[in-house]
C-alpha cells in the first residue's frame, strides 16, 4: 500500500509514494520529529494528512446525501466541491525529495563534494577568481567552505583580501568568511605562500541557504589599492587549487 509499481520488460519496478521513503520494496513513513515539526514542509504536510483524514468522511456524506431526494442539489454540489478540493491536495503532497528536508537530520557531515583546478592561477586584484555549483541536500543544514590555494602579494604596504560569496553575496550567518594577505614593504624576494580561506555558513542577507543548487564563489578585493596579487599556480612546479564544500547537521 505504501509504494506504486508498473511493469517492464520481463520485470517490474516499484518506487515508495508520497510521504514515504524507501527503495520500494520497503517503505517506511517520514515522521517529522520534535526537533523540525514547525519547519515549514511539516507543517505543510501534516495539513495536508489531516486534510486526507476527512475525505473517508465527505465521501460517506456524499453517498447519503445522494441518496435522500428531500436534500437539495446544492449541497450534493457543495460536498462534491469540496471532496474535489480535498482529492486536489492530495495529488500536490510535497515529494519525497522535499519531505527528505524535514527528516531528522542526525549529525556530522551529511554530504560533501570537492572541486579541483591542476595549475590553475589568475593574476587579478578585483572580482570573482573561481566558482563552482553545489547541490545543498537540506535546508536545515550548515555549509563549510575551503579554498586551498598559494597567495602572492607585491607592493609596500599593499594587501588582498580574499572572500567567500554564496549565490552572490557574503555570509552573515554565523559571519563573513574573509582573510586578508598584506605585504609591509616591497622590494627584495617574493611572498609566496600556500593559504586557505574557511569558515562557516547558514544564511546570508537574504536568508537561510536552502537546500538546490547553490553558486559557491571565492572573490578577491584589494582593500589597501594598487597591490600586485596573484592567485595559483607561479613560476615552476605543480599546484593543486581546490574548492572544499561540507554539509553538516547542526
Amino acid at each position: 500500500d505504501n509504494a506504486t509499481c508498473a511493469n517492464t520488460v520481463g520485470s517490474y519496478a516499484c518506487s515508495c509514494v508520497d510521504g514515504f521513503e524507501g527503495d520500494g520494496q520497503t517503505c517506511q513513513e517520514i515522521i517529522c520529529t520534535e526537533q523540525n515539526k514547525q519547519s515549514r514542509l511539516c507543517r505543510q504536510v501534516e495539513s495536508m494528512r489531516q486534510q486526507l483524514s476527512i475525505v473517508p468522511r465527505l465521501e460517506k456524506k456524499l453517498e447519503d446525501q445522494q441518496t435522500h431526494a428531500d436534500k437539495s442539489d446544492e449541497a450534493i454540489i457543495s460536498l462534491s466541491r469540496a471532496l474535489r478540493e480535498v482529492r486536489n491536495a492530495q495529488s500536490q503532497l510535497v515529494s519525497r525529495s522535499e519531505l527528505q528536508n524535514v527528516t531528522e537530520c542526525g549529525s556530522g557531515v551529511t554530504a560533501w563534494r570537492h572541486y579541483p583546478w591542476v595549475n590553475w592561477s589568475d593574476g587579478k586584484e578585483r572580482g570573482m577568481l573561481r566558482s563552482v555549483t553545489y547541490n545543498k541536500q537540506r535546508n536545515n543544514t550548515i555549509l563549510k567552505v575551503e579554498f586551498h590555494s598559494q597567495l602572492y602579494q607585491d607592493g609596500s604596504q599593499k594587501c588582498s583580501e580574499y572572500s567567500f560569496k554564496f549565490d552572490g553575496q557574503e555570509c552573515s550567518q554565523p559571519a563573513p568568511i574573509v582573510i586578508s594577505n598584506a605585504r609591509h614593504s616591497g622590494g627584495g624576494g617574493s611572498n609566496f605562500f600556500p593559504a586557505e580561506v574557511s569558515g562557516f555558513c547558514n544564511a546570508t542577507s537574504r536568508g537561510p541557504l536552502q537546500s538546490g543548487p547553490l553558486s559557491i564563489s571565492v572573490h578577491i578585493n584589494d582593500p589597501c589599492s594598487g597591490g600586485d596579487a596573484y592567485t595559483g599556480k607561479y613560476y615552476t612546479g605543480r599546484l593543486t587549487s581546490y574548492i572544499l564544500v561540507e554539509e553538516y547537521c547542526p
